[in-house]
């Protein structure tokens, strides 16, 4: 349990609480539960994902990078949902990528993700992500360092989206 890894976890959220704050839904969302802790006075989100085998087939089967980049965007969303209530977080731009996948991972593929808004001016805030494979110890296997996105409107988001099919 990822209950375990937080000393005060504040709050517990499961699918169904992860789909209400956000607009991943299944088959597309990896995140399986996820907590919130306050730590020094900012706030910090633990994601837990399964990805599972079928999704892992293709091209590098055990190298699931896009599947990794997206649950780190559903950790950062789901952090921005929560703080920002009624807002979706638009990414405006990405720096310090820094991947580090050293050996293959075997499917199904239990992820650990967290993010951390470290500036906030105004609409705009600034996210650091970090992924690691099972357990939080060592170098993670993905992590950016500075996600740069703005806030919109939930219900304006999903006009367009609506419009848009």
């Amino acid at each position: 349990m990822i209950t375990d890894l937080l000393i005060k976890p504040e709050l517990r959220f499961s699918t169904d609480g992860i789909q209400q704050l956000t607009l991943f839904q299944s088959p597309f969302l990896f995140l399986t539960e996820a907590l919130v802790e306050n730590e020094n006075g900012k706030t910090k989100i633990l994601t837990k994902a399964e990805i599972p085998r079928e999704e892992c087939t293709g091209h590098y089967s055990e190298v699931p990078l896009v599947h990794i980049c997206r649950v780190m965007a559903q950790t950062g969303s789901l952090l921005v949902a929560y703080l920002n209530t009624g807002f979706i977080g638009e990414v405006v731009s990405v720096e310090k990528i820094k991947v580090g996948i050293r050996k293959p991972l075997t499917p199904p593929i239990t992820l650990l993700t967290s993010a951390c808004v470290t500036a906030s001016h105004g609409e705009f805030r600034q996210l650091t992500i970090q992924c690691w494979h099972g357990e939080m110890y060592g170098e993670p296997l993905a992590e950016i360092g500075k996600i740069n996105f703005v806030l919109r409107p939930k219900k304006e988001v999903v006009k367009k989206l609506r419009g848009s099919f």
